[in-house]
């Protein structure tokens, strides 16, 4: 798109997910000098410098971090099927990504189906940190956010707590 309207097109990036540069919070900017003129008065106004080490960091992304975004990525989609598919034979009802490093699930029938509430007795008994949907919006009510930003072998540690935990929970046992 932005090939065929350069006149138009603005396009924007950042680390976070590209290049598992979560806490970077450094982005990318392309589109028509007239109109980056214009959004850099904005962005001057709404965030500070990023610390140089960082910025050096993700310039090197850019230049020569094509292959380990693709293993990134790569290591990001294994977690992320196995953390589906776990989570799904769980009894979870479960909302497959396609581009984040997280889950959203809602949990299994005959367990508190409050998020809130699911969360801490998650984290209480089996040791397991969610999020609660209704953390980030109204509309998150009743959901649970799981990510699998972490090594696949801890994902697999959090899944074993989590269906030790459904089962001795399951209907109010």
């Amino acid at each position: 798109m932005a090939k065929s309207l350069r006149s138009q097109a603005i396009v924007l990036n950042r680390v976070s997910k590209s290049w598992a540069m979560t806490d970077y919070r450094i982005g990318i900017m392309a589109a028509p000098q007239e109109i980056t003129d214009q959004l850099a008065k904005v962005h001057q106004f709404i965030t500070t410098t990023e610390p140089t080490p960082m910025q050096d960091a993700a310039e090197e992304a850019f230049k020569n971090g094509d292959r380990d975004a693709r293993k990134m990525k790569a290591a990001f989609k294994e977690s992320r099927d196995y953390l589906y598919q776990a989570l799904t034979e769980t009894g979870f009802e479960v909302v497959k990504p396609q581009g984040a490093f997280y889950i959203w699930a809602k949990s299994p029938a005959g367990l508190n189906q409050k998020d809130t509430e699911f969360v801490y007795e998650l984290a209480d008994q089996a040791h397991v940190g969610v999020c609660a949907g209704s953390w980030f919006a109204k509309g998150g009510q009743g959901w649970l956010r799981f990510s699998y930003a972490t090594a696949l072998d801890e994902i697999k540690e959090g899944v074993s707590r989590i269906k030790k935990f459904v089962e001795e929970n399951k209907n109010g046992k």
